[in-house]
């Protein structure tokens, strides 16, 4: 046979990191030498290694100290794995969310990383998408407004907002299941502001609707918004919800109101004004009949009014 080429050349470490699922096993290590050399836990075991590529042996000497500074690189890059205490070379992870959080950082990391499946890629994780994949309308639905949008995480795939409500059911931590082993990552703001519409919302044909009540809150989520789209009808709400209201005691009220009881009436009216309902509470006795008359007394000009009462007010 022809004698074994010898080639000898000075190793460039280059990260490699083994996961595995089930407990979501996650080792890094820091030298790899070609396609076919070894890999070793940075800064472990002998300097001078060897790996065989076709016909040729190829000996390399290790820079150690050069594989320590890159494994801290990477660990600065990857808070969530740093956070964990290694054992051998081995981070083991238990829970699923920070198992995906490290997957993501990992995928993210600017470093020079290789990442290794040696049992088949288990989990995959789309990239990150915040307010400004985020498309909402938002328009006058009877009594109610509506809402629909549009999650774009790239321009194959996109979710729409009823379908984002319901894959929001069973999330882990940040990232939004597809399947059982594909998720999509939200940042964490928009996370909770979809949680919260989600919240004070209900499903709706292909919509979600929410009362005027929940406009304040719906607003909150508009303004970290890229895009939002509404009618008139949303705007003057919203416009109205900032006006404050300094009504005058109707003079037909046959009553004279004590100093708490116009406070009563004051806030009955500004609700009124704001379109959103309103209870009066207070002990018996206290007059909330005669503040109540106030209001609609005040309101008489915009058309007739229900009143549903015991009979032992309706002499007032």
């Amino acid at each position: 046979r022809r004698p074994a080429r010898v080639s000898g050349r000075r190793s460039r470490p280059v990260a490699a990191s083994a996961l595995q699922p089930g407990g979501q096993r996650h080792q890094v290590h820091r030298f790899r030498v070609r396609d076919r050399g070894g890999i070793h836990p940075g800064g472990q075991g002998g300097r001078h290694v060897s790996a065989q590529r076709n016909d040729t042996r190829i000996q390399t000497t290790r820079n150690q100290n050069r594989e320590l500074e890159e494994v801290e690189k990477i660990l600065d890059a990857c808070p969530t794995l740093r956070a964990f205490e290694p054992l051998d070379g081995q981070w083991q992870i238990e829970n699923p969310e920070d198992a995906l959080e490290i997957l993501f950082e990992l995928k993210n990391c600017e470093q020079d990383l290789i990442l290794k499946w040696p049992q088949g890629e288990k989990m995959k994780i789309y990239g990150q998408a915040g307010f400004d994949n985020f498309q909402l309308s938002i328009n006058k639905d009877k009594e109610w407004f509506k809402a629909s949008g549009t999650l774009s995480i790239d321009q194959e795939l996109s979710f729409d907002l009823k379908q984002l409500m319901t894959m929001l059911d069973q999330p882990v931590g940040r990232f939004i299941p597809l399947d059982d082993t594909t998720f999509i990552a939200i940042t964490r703001s928009l996370k909770e502001r979809l949680e919260e519409l989600k919240s004070y919302s209900t499903p709706h044909k292909n919509s979600l609707r929410f009362s005027p009540f929940a406009a304040l809150a719906v607003e909150e989520l508009t303004d970290e918004l890229g895009s939002v789209k509404s009618d008139i009808a949303w705007k003057q709400h919203v416009k109205k919800l900032t006006q404050v209201v300094t009504p005058q005691i109707p003079s037909t009220l046959q009553a004279r109101l004590r100093d708490y009881q116009v406070t009563g009436f004051n806030w009955l009216f500004q609700l009124a004004h704001w379109q959103v309902g309103a209870c009066l509470a207070d002990d018996m006795g206290l007059g909330k009949t005669v503040q109540a008359l106030a209001a609609v007394l005040l309101g008489a000009g915009d058309g007739p009014c229900l009143v549903v009462a015991p009979l032992s007010v309706v002499t007032n």
